[in-house]
């Protein structure tokens, strides 16, 4: 079986570090991209499979770049999860739910529930 190309976009180092090797041991290709600027172009560039996403990041963040994506033909099928670590207002999980995001994970879930619902993502 294929690896399964995953792209995180945070402009936390140390997030990039902790859920790409976590990812990694879990046997995705991790790519990593420091902003939503660099995300963008990664995820024109090299079509992962999915792409997790900080919310809150400084030049795009990730509802600039969600949209981006989801409205460039290139990427509009790549599925969108963000990560976050605020809970979200009704009216942002809404804005999330219409602009077609697979899923929002808070920072703080332990990372064998995150890698489920990724997995359920990501499924062939």
């Amino acid at each position: 079986m294929d690896k399964k190309h995953l792209l995180l976009i945070d402009d936390d180092g140390i997030m990039l570090q902790l859920f790409g090797g976590q990812f990694a041991s879990a046997g995705y290709e991790v790519l990593y991209a420091h902003d939503g600027a660099e995300g963008w172009e990664m995820a024109r560039s090299k079509k992962p499979d999915i792409i997790l996403c900080d919310f809150r990041m400084p030049n795009m963040d990730g509802l600039e770049l969600g949209g981006r994506l989801k409205a460039a033909p290139e990427t509009k099928d790549i599925p969108l999860v963000m990560l976050t670590s605020e809970d979200f207002s009704a009216d942002v999980q809404r804005a999330l739910k219409d602009m077609g995001v697979a899923d929002y994970l808070h920072k703080s879930l332990a990372f064998p529930e995150m890698l489920e619902r990724v997995k359920k993502i990501v499924a062939p």
